[in-house]
Order: C-alpha cells, then sequence, then structure tokens
C-alpha cells in the first residue's frame, strides 16, 4: 500500500510535470476525502480515536487541510475545476442523515452545513469559501451531474455513479458520454474513448485491504484534444518519477 510515501513528495512531482508541460487549468475529483465522516467507519471507536490523534476527526480539521492543499495548487494554475465526487457526497450523506448531531466537534458546524443542504446549496463549497475562508478566485464548484466539456471531452462526471441509478462503469460512460476523462476507479485505464485516472493520496486508506491496482495517475488534455495518461512511478528512494 506504500503508506510511507510522502505526498508531498508526490505533489511537488506533479507539479514539475504540471509546469514543465504548461497546464493552466486542472479538474480535481473526491477532492474533500470526507475522511472524518466516513460512512464506512460508523460505531469503529477505535479507528476514529486513531483519526482524532492525528488530528482529521472533525469536519473543519479536514477543511483546513483542503484549505492548505487548494491555496497552493491555486497559485499554480489559471483555474482548478472540482468535480462533485462519491466521497465529497460522504459530506452530504452525513448532514442528510443527522449523524453530526452525536459529535461535539461537529455539532455546531454540522447544524449550519445542514441548512444549506435543505437549501439546496453545495455544503462543502459553503464549508471552503464561507467557513474556512478559502482565499482564492480561479476554483469553479461542479454541481453533481454538471457537465464541464473541453475539445468536446466530458471532464465534469466523477465516474461514480451510473445510468439509472446503477454504479458508473466505463462500457456506461462509453455509450452516454463518449469522449471522456473520469476518476472513481483509483487506476488508470482506457476504454475507446474513457480514460480513466488514477489517484493523487495515499494508496493506505484504511478500508482497502490487501493488494491494489491503484495508480497515481493524471491524464492531460492537450490544445488539438488529445489526451495522454502520465503516471507517477515512487522509486526506492521515495522519489516520483513521472512518465
Amino acid at each position: 500500500a506504500h503508506s510511507s510515501l510522502d505526498m508531498e513528495v508526490l505533489y511537488d512531482s506533479m507539479y514539475r510535470c504540471m509546469s514543465e508541460l504548461d497546464v493552466k487549468e486542472v479538474i480535481l475529483h473526491d477532492v474533500f476525502n470526507a475522511s472524518s465522516v466516513s460512512p464506512h467507519e460508523v460505531g469503529k471507536i477505535a479507528i476514529q480515536s486513531a483519526k482524532a490523534i492525528k488530528g482529521i476527526s472533525s469536519i473543519e480539521q479536514e477543511g483546513y487541510l483542503l484549505k492548505q492543499y487548494l491555496e497552493k495548487l491555486c497559485n499554480k494554475v489559471d483555474k482548478v475545476v472540482i468535480s462533485k465526487g462519491n466521497h465529497d457526497m460522504h459530506l452530504d450523506k452525513y448532514l442528510i442523515e443527522g449523524r453530526f448531531m452525536y459529535s461535539p466537534e461537529d455539532f455546531y458546524l454540522g447544524c449550519a452545513l445542514a441548512m444549506k443542504v435543505v437549501e439546496g446549496e453545495d455544503p462543502l463549497k459553503y464549508l471552503m469559501e464561507t467557513w474556512i475562508g478559502l482565499d482564492v478566485d480561479n476554483v469553479k464548484w461542479l454541481a453533481l451531474d454538471e457537465s464541464y466539456k473541453v475539445h468536446d471531452i466530458e471532464l465534469g462526471q466523477h465516474g461514480a455513479l451510473g445510468a439509472n441509478g446503477a454504479r458508473g462503469n466505463k462500457n456506461t460512460f462509453d455509450a452516454c458520454l463518449g469522449k471522456c476523462i473520469v476518476g472513481h476507479a483509483h487506476t488508470a485505464g482506457i476504454m475507446r474513448e474513457v480514460y480513466t485516472v488514477g489517484v493523487a493520496c495515499n494508496r493506505n486508506q484504511g478500508y482497502n485491504k490487501g493488494f491494489s491496482s491503484w495508480t497515481y495517475t493524471s491524464c492531460v488534455l492537450y490544445e488539438n484534444g488529445t489526451r495522454q495518461l502520465i503516471n507517477f512511478i515512487p522509486n526506492m528512494k521515495g522519489e516520483f518519477l513521472y512518465a
């Protein structure tokens, strides 16, 4: 799972690659991991305690970590577009189910965010821009199912949702979206016109035990409309090489 790898080293490698390619715009998926409110860990007090020790046991703590990441990235590119993913939706689910009512850390903020859900607003956007004070002006927050195309290629779909309530899969995306770049699968892949990226996070997330096919992979969309998957591969020194 490469749990010992330094993610800042990965990000620095990605930033170097972006600089070499003169990247102007970045699309992010699952930008809010929602580790603090994961539905997979409800009632698992030992796991929640471990996260409290690491300082990621509340929505606000996780929001400030995201603020640091976004502000650094936004200073490197002209525009950052955030596709709403299933991890972002974990926050919505947490609020809809009212689980924040039993959390001393999240209760006050949870009430404010729940009101935004009732009003039909994106709670994550409100959390970052209003509560946390994300100080950038070049972020575009996509709504769930909102289309975002560049060079006739769909970039707005995360990949968790398929057709008619089913889970997302490459066959559905190929049939419904055509040319697209999606996330969610955590593993690089190409099937006809569907390109899938990997992750840019620690691959040891706790819920993914055993062997893993996850890859550190981004997709570059060039001005002429061609696409290229770029893999970031860790070496024995803990460095990330890309190709």
